[in-house]
């Protein structure tokens, strides 16, 4: 099936685009749409073809797949030896914007050590109710301007997520 090489292409996928930009690692989108993999080589064909090189770039730097419901798009020549386990993997899932949905998603996650979720916009209640599920397990980061939240394993605490006060 040949690609559909128009400015839209790249329009459709361009948070997925500059996400894979931005990332040094292997990155996972859990997703319902079984077609991601391929809307995401479509737009980077589109983006070779505009010469749009911060896009462009992406076909030599990642293997993008389709794996059941994930997208996963794995970093080309990589030594063997400096493979990270799928454990590792930094997680994106979309469409969660609340905190009991945030909690069941990593619950069945467990394994990850960081998973961002860029539709969640929580307010002081919601964090405070994540931040107590939590506990020592993850630390919380609320990104600016409405950009999400990201729970991690990660030793962030310069920009860790805490209640203004804590209450019990």
């Amino acid at each position: 099936m040949g690609y559909t090489l128009t400015p839209n292409a790249i329009a459709r996928v361009k948070p997925y685009l500059d996400e894979m930009v931005q990332m040094e690692d292997d990155i996972e989108w859990e997703n319902a749409d079984s077609q991601l993999s391929y809307l995401i080589r479509n737009g980077i064909a589109a983006a070779i073809r505009f010469n749009m090189p911060v896009y462009a770039q992406l076909k030599a730097k990642y293997l993008v797949r389709q794996r059941g419901t994930k997208t996963i798009a794995e970093i080309r020549n990589r030594l063997p030896s400096l493979m990270k386990a799928v454990s590792n993997l930094t997680l994106t899932i979309r469409d969660i914007s609340d905190e009991l949905s945030i909690v069941g998603a990593m619950i069945g996650n467990k394994e990850r050590v960081e998973i961002y979720f860029p539709d969640a916009l929580l307010d002081e209640e919601q964090l405070t109710a994540l931040y107590k599920w939590s506990g020592d397990k993850y630390s919380i980061i609320n990104h600016p301007d409405g950009d999400g939240v990201t729970l991690t394993k990660k030793d962030v605490d310069n920009i860790r997520w805490v209640p203004n006060a804590q209450t019990d």
